[in-house]
């Protein structure tokens, strides 16, 4: 039951750490995604180092007990030494509302400040040599799946195994703070939602690291812990790599929906625009470029995006033969928009202007549409504005008498 989870989230971030790896190839400027990659892939091995099945086959090849123990927490511990280096990457002097104001003038350009990726690093090649020394003095002996250590020796595997869970903690916890604050000044949603994911993670790591307290005090009360990870570890573990997978992949996801949620409002535009554009249609049927068919008419089509704009292209055909019949601008018309304003005010111009047209009057001197719409604009500004017209058509000419005719 646990090597296939531990197995599945291994896989799931060397496959992230290697796919980052690739994208990122000869990429110097982005050194914070360059370190989540390397994060992401030696998390992987350190789990796939510590799956039960994994460790005994590395202490039978190897002839050495705790081999894998040693291996695998170093790992993780190489781990948390590139979050600690993403963290740093990720920060920043001070916040933009604080701008410094320097007593004295600077020389420019002006140091960047290496300080703390240095004690990230020499605190790691610390922690990796008390943690191989207290590893030695502990003697360590492996039966049936389990570490065990002489009674004397409880302290040095206690001390090792506090060496390895401070130093990963320390920097989950700095991460998880970092990212947090960073993520108040993310540029988009997307951004924003990947860094929270990615400090939820951070934080459910250090409750992964808390949980490994549990071997120092095993190995203060009994000398023995398990090789490897427990149960209890693997579902923590792998809900922390779920949430850095998801964080990690979040602007690629939308990417991948980008085309989706385009189809989905051309979709609504499409349908949105039916009432104003099927008037117009039943008083000028020479503005389709293409008839629609009896059956067709309420089904949308396969290339939405283009019927769109088509339909779009009618409608401004349609308003143009419309023109001649728009009344002048009187006090019936004025009265009649009067609390009106943009598509409103168009609406209740088309409205009286098609049934003109149904009646075959003409004017001349005829008015113009209230079109407050800018000209210029793209063509999705073209599309909203023509939608809110014609909601505010199909509701003016729903309580138009008048009208009955046309919409018929």
């Amino acid at each position: 039951m646990v090597d296939p989870v531990i197995y599945a989230a291994a896989a799931v971030l060397l496959a992230f750490g290697a796919h980052r790896w690739v994208l990122l190839r000869g990429e110097r400027r982005l050194p914070a995604l360059r370190f989540a990659a390397d994060f992401a892939f030696c998390l992987g091995a350190a789990l796939l180092v510590l799956a039960p099945d994994t460790a005994a086959a590395i202490e039978r090849t190897a002839g050495l007990p705790g081999l894998a123990m040693l291996v695998g927490d170093a790992l993780r511990m190489t781990a948390a030494c590139f979050l600690g280096l993403l963290a740093a990457a990720l920060r920043e002097p001070r916040s933009p509302r604080e701008p410094v104001v320097p007593r004295e003038p600077l020389p420019l350009p002006l140091p960047r400040p290496r300080g703390v990726p240095s004690v990230t690093v020499l605190a790691l090649a610390v922690g990796l040599v008390l943690a191989v020394g207290f590893f030695l003095a502990a003697h360590v002996r492996s039966v049936a799946g389990e570490v065990s250590v002489p009674t004397a020796d409880r302290a040095a595997l206690a001390g090792y195994d506090a060496t390895s869970l401070l130093y990963v903690g320390w920097q989950l916890a700095t991460v998880a703070r970092q990212i947090r604050s960073r993520s108040r000044f993310a540029g988009t949603s997307v951004l924003r939602i990947g860094l929270r994911l990615i400090g939820w993670s951070a934080a459910v790591g250090v409750l992964w690291t808390a949980w490994g307290f549990d071997d120092v005090r095993q190995a203060l009360a009994t000398g023995r812990q398990t090789d490897g990870e427990d149960l209890v570890s693997v579902v923590l573990g792998f809900l922390c790599v779920t949430l850095i997978a998801a964080g990690g992949t979040a602007t690629g996801w939308a990417r991948a929906a980008a085309p989706l949620r385009r189809r989905r409002w051309a979709c609504r535009s499409h349908l949105a625009l039916a009432p104003l554009w099927t008037a117009l249609y039943q008083a000028f049927p020479e503005i389709a470029l293409a008839p629609p068919g009896r059956r067709r008419a309420r089904r949308l089509p396969r290339d939405v995006q283009f019927a769109l704009y088509r339909r779009v292209i009618e409608i401004r055909d349609g308003l143009l033969l419309l023109r001649p019949h728009l009344p002048p601008l009187g006090a019936e018309l004025e009265e009649s928009a009067a609390g009106s304003a943009g598509p409103a005010a168009e609406a209740a111009v088309i409205v009286r202007a098609l049934a003109r047209a149904s009646s075959g009057e003409r004017s001349t001197g005829a008015g113009e549409f209230a079109d407050s719409h800018p000209a210029g604009l793209a063509a999705e500004c073209e599309v909203e504005w023509l939608v809110r017209v014609s909601a505010a058509f199909a509701d003016a000419a729903t309580g138009s008498r008048g009208l009955g005719n046309v919409m018929s």
